[in-house]
């Protein structure tokens, strides 16, 4: 059975915060104040902004460092939950995930970190995504959800699209609209927080969720999916 490594690493959260800082605008659509809103302090805000990555990057592992007695103790409380609820309830959510994608969990082990950010990051070469620790418990649920979708569909499916001409720019599209399916009834009892998605895939989840529910078998579904993607 496969099993999500919780960690805090306080150094690949500053990473994320320098990430969110220093990105102009959002990929799909979502407002930047958004995503930045956790920089309550806005002068170390300005401060990286200005900064060259690696060198901001110590600036705010620093401030994390010498600030962490107002949040430690929460992340700590967020991975023993989260650590708790995987412990009873992984084997059916990671059996809903492999249903909906129509494969079997592509690795044994998933790593996370935390992130004080309203942006979480994920990595497939290395399995790892982060998790933001200051959302609600349901919300962190469909975060981890969402990002494992993305590693997996990433895992099988990414050489096939490309094969079927997808760019990269509507492989990306794709691959975020379609976690949509978290909204599915299979995943009902396992305490998510609907997936919304992003601004600019509305439209587009509405027509895959149009696809979907004609069939639910996620290699034809891809087929079509593809094809919208495309036109």
């Amino acid at each position: 059975m496969p099993k999500i490594i919780f960690k805090i690493d306080l150094k690949q959260d500053a990473k994320n915060w320098v990430r969110v800082a220093h990105r102009k605008k959002h990929p799909f659509g979502l407002n930047r104040n958004i995503y930045i809103q956790r920089f309550n302090n806005k002068d170390l805000l300005k401060q990286i902004i200005k900064l060259p990555r690696d060198k901001a990057i110590n600036v705010v592992y620093k401030y994390l460092q010498k600030n962490s007695d107002k949040f430690l103790d929460e992340l700590n409380a967020t991975k023993s939950m989260l650590e708790f609820y995987f412990k009873h309830k992984s084997k059916a959510l990671f059996k809903a995930l492999a249903k909906v994608t129509g494969k079997p969990i592509y690795t044994s082990k998933f790593f996370a970190t935390f992130t004080l950010m309203s942006s979480a990051p994920y990595n497939p070469e290395k399995d790892w995504f982060m998790i933001m620790a200051k959302k609600p418990t349901t919300r962190q649920l469909t975060n981890i959800c969402h990002e494992i979708l993305h590693l997996q569909f990433i895992h099988y499916y990414y050489d096939y699209c490309v094969e079927k001409g997808l760019n990269q720019k509507q492989f990306q599209d794709l691959k975020e609209a379609i976690t949509f399916l978290l909204n599915e009834p299979v995943f009902k009892k396992l305490y998510l927080a609907p997936d919304n998605g992003y601004p600019n895939h509305v439209e587009l989840r509405k027509k895959l969720k149009r696809v979907w529910d004609k069939d639910k078998n996620f290699k034809r579904f891809l087929d079509k999916a593809i094809k919208v993607i495309k036109t």
